[in-house]
């Protein structure tokens, strides 16, 4: 039984991608195995329920034609100038300060993606489906100068596609389906401009989820738009190359079995294994930054694990294998065949390793592959030194898992050495390769910090390990000889500086978070306290450090007072100190950058989204976006004049005691602020201060939010945060 599913772009309409001379369709097959299915319309659109008489196979081919979108207009529809004057070119340095940070990357010369990006003069941040774009320097002048809205792209030149259904009644159209997007990482991208990463999930779970890749220019105008199959996974800048790895469930997201319990069902052909789910399939693209040419390649039945790209260009990437899932469909696994032909047989509790070769022009196409048992869990387990690869493993074993470690030729992938058993029924945490030498912590109850001697690639060897409570997930080397660690001890975030004695670490000095000083003077306890950085996939990407003036900046969350914001540590490999400075308070911050002399705090989605304050005292400098201080009476005088922009209010909370106020204008549970006997709905978004009831009247709270209008017209606060403040008396 075949049912082919077409996802085509609608007729051509104006400004659609059928208009701009757009291909864009996908066509994928189902087979089903062991069971004769009637293939419901309503399960292609609708959303997962509950399934009947067991679990099914779907076999699953797709042929799917991307083309460069390339767009001669300026898109301007998808920047919107929020200030009165647009910086014209906020993807190029504006300004030349001394020095600026970037992100913490493993691989030195090979940039990778984050939410935030810092060019020395504009600061763009990710949250959802924008990109904000903020002036940063000078940071007196810090200001939000315009937002590139992800949605817009995808509207105009993806816009909605139908979805068809083509079986043996004949064809049917089941309806539109539509992508909504969010921002997966953004890259400066060499000469200026941007490179955005977006995922995009359409309306339909028959429909695979895609990648967007779009180019901007300096003035944040769209160059070309790029489109990969599956989820954004990770990715690589490496000159004008952009590495690309996608991956996940293609198609539907459960089995699709026939409509009721009881029903009669044919099994054929007899004996077929039933398997439920869909295969996974990894993507890898290679595209030209400069011209959005691109080159993919398929991997079927897999999701990446890890990807390493080199200084030189070479594309590592770890995948786990398929030998079980091969034993339990037997001659039923028909994704097999493509399979095969690029990678061996391998456990599922195996990595399988690709060095790929990928260029826009030339393809990707695997060249060598090795199989080593164990996972990989993080790009850190990867390293390349004169041409060596090394390879750090969770494998298991009947005594509990084992941290091992293997060697290969970086070209062939010939193994060369191995080393068993380093660690036992403990779990991999910080790796850094340094030169000939490995620094590996694991941990289960203290933290043992293995140096591991690499100097002869076929007969690794510890050299020396230090144990102590706690564990470090990030490594960074520091001159001379010294190393950072940033981990946990207990229930507190700590930092270490090590220094390496004949390639073995000694801690010199350890600073825990339990307590912090504000820039106010007020000093802070906290029994718990956490930052990104410990994250072990991307948290390397939060870690800031500013080596000409020996501070380290790191987003961090301290409870008990509840105060987040960015840690400023002063570290003097001279004295071996380490100091923390104090915490630049920022609710929700996740990432900080420096320019210069100054520092900033960035919280996407949140308001202030970001902050500048100077390294040497703390002191906050500047705010953004702007928050105007406003009256409730203003607003609903002069709703135009704050539609859209960020306020400030302080009044009573009145619960649903509306008045004259109306009808709630979002949610039945939208309540009331009330200030010199003027009210307005507050949307309840983010909760309700109080009780509606016993509160009303009582409560002084402090409103931060955007100012929007109601369908008929009336103003409300849409918050971002709500504070009590007080008690009326």
């Amino acid at each position: 039984v075949i049912y082919t599913v077409t996802v085509a772009a609608p007729s051509a309409s104006a400004g659609g991608p059928a208009a701009a001379g757009v291909n864009a369709s996908l066509e994928a097959e189902w087979t089903g195995y062991g069971y004769r299915v009637p293939l419901e319309a309503a399960a292609l659109l609708a959303p997962p329920r509950p399934v009947y008489g067991g679990p099914l196979l779907y076999h699953q081919q797709y042929a799917i034609r991307n083309t460069i979108w390339d767009i001669a207009a300026p898109l301007a529809a998808t920047v919107t100038a929020v200030t009165a004057t647009v910086v014209p070119e906020a993807g190029r340095v504006m300004a030349a300060p001394g020095e600026y940070s970037t992100t913490n990357v493993q691989v030195a010369g090979v940039d990778e993606p984050d939410i935030v990006e810092n060019n020395g003069s504009f600061i763009f941040v990710a949250r959802g489906g924008v990109v904000n774009a903020y002036r940063a320097w000078p940071p007196s002048n810090l200001s939000l100068t315009a937002s590139v809205d992800l949605q817009g792209i995808v509207d105009r030149w993806i816009g909605a596609a139908q979805l068809v259904l083509r079986g043996p009644n004949g064809e049917t159209v089941l309806g539109n389906v539509t992508y909504s997007a969010s921002v997966a990482g953004l890259l400066a991208a060499p000469g200026g401009g941007l490179l955005v990463l977006a995922n995009l999930r359409p309306s339909a779970p028959v429909v695979p989820p895609q990648t967007l890749v779009a180019r901007l220019d300096n003035s944040l105008q769209v160059r070309w738009v790029q489109l990969v199959p599956g989820m954004y996974s990770d990715a690589r800048l490496y000159n004008a190359t952009l590495i690309l790895v996608t991956g996940g469930w293609y198609g539907v997201p459960r089995p699709l079995l026939y409509p009721a319990p009881g029903t009669p069902v044919q099994v054929e052909p007899p004996g077929a294994l039933l398997v439920s789910g869909a295969p996974q399939t990894s993507t890898v693209a290679a595209i030209d930054i400069g011209t959005g040419n691109i080159s993919m390649l398929p991997l079927l039945g897999v999701s990446p694990r890890a990807l390493y790209v080199t200084a030189g260009g070479d594309v590592y990437l770890a995948l786990p294998g398929l030998e079980k899932l091969h034993q339990l469909l037997g001659d039923h696994a028909k994704v097999g065949p493509e399979l095969r032909k690029r990678l061996p047989v391998a456990e599922w509790g195996k990595t399988t390793i690709l060095r790929l070769e990928a260029s826009p022009s030339r393809g990707v196409t695997v060249e060598a592959h090795a199989t080593v048992p164990g996972t990989v869990g993080k790009q850190w387990q990867l390293d390349v030194y004169r041409g060596v690869l090394r390879v750090v493993v969770t494998s298991m074993t009947p005594n509990g898992t084992s941290v091992d470690l293997y060697t290969f030729n970086a070209t062939s992938l010939e193994r060369l050495g191995e080393l068993r058993g380093i660690a036992v029924r403990e779990r991999i945490h910080g790796v850094r390769f340094l030169g000939d030498t490995l620094y590996l912590v694991t941990f289960r109850q203290v933290d043992p910090l293995f140096a591991i001697d690499l100097s002869d690639p076929r007969d690794p060897r510890v050299i020396g390990f230090l144990k102590a409570p706690g564990f470090d997930e990030y490594l960074h080397p520091l001159p001379g000889g010294w190393l950072l660690g940033v981990g946990r001890e207990d229930t507190v975030l700590r930092l270490t500086l090590y220094h390496l004695e004949n390639r073995t670490p000694v801690p010199v000095k350890r600073l825990y978070f339990r307590e912090a000083r504000l820039p106010d003077g007020r000093t802070v306890e906290a029994w718990w306290s956490w930052s990104p950085v410990l994250d072990p996939r991307t948290g390397h990407r939060a870690f800031v450090i500013h080596p000409d003036r020996g501070l380290v900046l790191l987003p961090v969350t301290l409870q008990a007072p509840g105060v987040q914001g960015v840690a400023v540590v002063r570290y003097n490999t001279s004295t071996g100190s380490l100091k923390l400075v104090g915490v630049v308070p920022h609710p929700r911050a996740v990432r900080a950058a420096y320019i210069d002399g100054y520092g900033y705090s960035i919280a996407p989605g949140s308001t202030p989204e970001i902050k500048a304050f100077r390294l040497s005292t703390l002191e906050t400098v500047a705010e953004a976006p702007a928050i105007l201080e406003a009256s409730v009476k203003s607003i609903l005088a002069d709703p135009g004049r704050y539609q859209g922009r960020l306020v400030r209010v302080t009044g009573v909370y009145m619960g649903w005691k509306a008045g004259e106020a109306g009808p709630p204008p979002v949610t039945r549970s939208d309540w009331v602020l009330e200030q010199d006997g003027a009210r307005i709905y507050v949307a309840a978004t983010r909760g309700i201060p109080g009780d509606p009831v016993k509160d009303a009247g009582r409560l002084i709270v402090e409103v931060v939010g955007k100012v929007k209008l109601a369908p008929d017209g009336r103003p409300y606060i849409d918050p971002v945060s709500v504070r009590i403040v007080g008690e009326r008396r």
